[in-house]
């Protein structure tokens, strides 16, 4: 069995699942293949998670929910397959066993030239309970990932770029930015119970 993270604070996979599927989840998100219905937040993550950071700019985004639970009652999506299949491509060629998914969903954020190259989002994590975060970024597009450390400074940005995996420990703090030279950034975040293993 290998292991994705080891002891890394984060890894970076390209090209990690197949052209094919790279294709079928871009074509999907881009409503070419049935329906896919996006929902507009104002708020990118909810009040009570956010942490006041320099250079914070919320823009709120559309958001397509593929599986979450709220008051033990779980909701999904008819597009969660596409998710399973992205898990799935990723675990066999790394020979991770099965893990539970806890979360899942698209979002979609929108070309604001109102921001700079240092703004962000909310500064957050995705849930309060251990977990792995796998960031599967959809498109080519600017509006990087950044990765904080403990004190509020950034440890890392992650460019996004069709195909990439961006995978870490979801008690890292984190947030999304806004493209400023494309139209749209979509990412399909994965939020999985925190195994030693994965």
């Amino acid at each position: 069995m290998h292991q994705i993270l080891k002891d890394d604070y984060y890894v970076v996979l390209d090209d990690v699942i197949s052209e094919t599927l790279q294709k079928e989840i871009y074509d999907t998100l881009d409503n070419k293949r049935e329906l896919f219905d996006w929902y507009f937040y104002d708020k990118t993550i909810p009040e009570k998670s956010k942490h006041d950071i320099e250079n914070t700019v919320e823009t709120g985004q559309f958001v397509h929910i593929f599986l979450t639970t709220h008051e033990n009652e779980t909701f999904t999506s008819p597009h969660l397959p596409l998710v399973h299949k992205l898990v799935a491509e990723v675990f066999t060629k790394y020979t991770i066993e099965d893990h539970k998914l806890l979360r899942a969903k698209a979002n979609f954020l929108v070309n604001n030239r109102g921001t700079h190259e240092n703004s962000h989002s909310g500064v957050h994590v995705d849930l309060d309970t251990p977990h792995t975060v796998l960031l599967y970024y959809v498109n080519d597009s600017d509006g990087d990932t950044f990765l904080f450390n403990t004190d509020g400074t950034i440890q890392s940005r992650i460019k996004p770029q069709r195909g990439r995996l961006l995978v870490f420990n979801g008690k890292i703090f984190h947030a999304s930015a806004n493209p400023i030279n494309h139209k749209k950034r979509w990412v399909v975040n994965i939020d999985l119970e925190a195994y030693n293993n994965l």
